[in-house]
Order: C-alpha cells, then structure tokens, then sequence
C-alpha cells in the first residue's frame, strides 16, 4: 500500500507511542530522504523508516503493556532480529535498530531481490519474530494480518524453533537471497537534530546532507525511478552482491 495523508497519522501515533516510553529514535532511509528533500513521503513508497539503538529499544521489546497501547490504537507490531515493525491497515512502520562496534552502528538483514524468493523471506519473517502483540478480532484489518497471526501462532510450537530458523537462513542464502551487513559510522546517529515532518518533530541523524550522500550518492536530492538499497547504498558493506 503506497504512502497517503492517513500514513503521517499513524507515523505520528508511533512517535507517540515511543516517545512516552522514553525511546529516542530518528528517521531514516527512505522517510529520510523524502522529508529533506520533498518534504513529504516518497512516491511510491510503501513503508515508514525510523531506527534507534537496539540498547534503548529494549524497553518495548516484551513489554506486554505497550503491546496493548499499540492495539487498542489498531497497531500490530511485531519483534525481528533487526527492527520493531508496527502495522495499521496494511502500512508498515519499522524502527531498524542499530548496535555498536568499533564506533560503527550495523544491524544484519536477509535481503531479497527475485520473486520466486519471496516464500522463503516469509518463511523466515514468521520463525524470526521474537515477539508480538496477539491478535484481537476488533483489530483485525486484513486477511493478511489473520494470516500472519495463524502463522506466528503455530510457529511458537514448532519445537526446536531457533535451528530451524538457522536452516532457513542457510537454505534461503544457498538459494540466492543475502544476508546484508548494514553499517554506519556511529557519529551520524550520535548528536541527532529537530526536524519538523508533517507538523511534528522528529530526529534526524546530525549532519543529515552528508549522511544522504553517503547512502545514496552526491545527486541524492535528485529524484531516481529506481534504486536498489542492497546494491547502491553506501551503507552495504558486507554481502553476496
């Protein structure tokens, strides 16, 4: 589902959400990249990037409370090994969640690019999550999200669950998707700024222009058809690609 008015007021129900939880976080990415240089989302986006620091996330992560702020607002959120997603009517919000090492922030993902992997990167999205706030059929928005729950509920009793996740993983890379080191100097994320994106304030990453083109080049104010994040962001430092 492509980006509208009503995704600003989830995005802001989200800061929210956090911010009573003390979490700091910034945007970034693609919401990012659209706030500084369109103002608005991006056309043709179809979800919402904010990150923050594993070690500050960690408040929310099993925190049964919150899950049930985020429903009774109609949010689903899910627990992955690299980001906290929150869903509404069928738009993801992912807070990416960076850790630090040698002054460098980096979180690891399974990256897809053909559509015969998409089985496999679902697979794997269902044994990945840690965590989530259980479905309530007042919340229910989508045969989708119905489907996603059947699936996580069945998952937890799959016995052995984490090596079969390692299975997964090894087959889903033999068979061409990529396990993608996504680094950044730490700095960016260090001393964050005020920016105000659809009448709220956010945080940005500190010297935001330089940190854009470091991720999508020296023309990043110049809008692009296409553009593939695991193959042209400066931020890929170790992969298959």
């Amino acid at each position: 589902m492509r980006l509208n008015e009503k995704a600003s007021l989830y995005m802001h129900e989200v800061n929210e959400l956090l911010s009573d939880q003390g979490v700091t976080f910034w945007l970034d990415c693609g919401t990012l990249l659209g706030a500084i240089r369109n103002n608005s989302f991006i056309e043709g986006d179809n979800d919402i990037d904010f990150a923050a620091w594993e070690k500050d996330l960690k408040v929310i992560f099993y925190n049964d409370i919150f899950y049930n702020k985020c429903r009774q607002k109609g949010f689903q959120v899910y627990l992955l090994d690299d980001k906290f997603v929150f869903e509404k009517k069928g738009i993801p919000i992912n807070v990416s969640y960076f850790r630090v090492q040698n002054r460098m922030a980096y979180r690891t993902l399974l990256a897809t690019d053909k559509f015969y992997q998409t089985p496999l990167k679902a697979i794997w999205w269902v044994l990945s999550v840690k965590s989530y706030n259980k479905l309530a059929v007042a919340n229910c928005t989508s045969i989708t999200t119905v489907i996603k729950h059947v699936l996580l509920f069945w998952a937890r009793l799959i016995p052995k669950k984490s090596l079969l996740l390692k299975i997964i993983t090894r087959v889903s890379i033999l068979l061409g998707c990529k396990s993608v080191n996504w680094v950044v100097n730490e700095e960016f994320f260090s001393d964050l700024e005020k920016y105000i994106f659809y009448g709220q304030c956010y945080y940005i990453p500190s010297n935001t222009y330089e940190y854009l083109s470091f991720q999508y080049g020296d023309d990043w104010h110049i809008e692009k058809k296409r553009w593939d994040p695991y193959r042209e962001s400066g931020s890929v430092k170790t992969s298959e690609y």
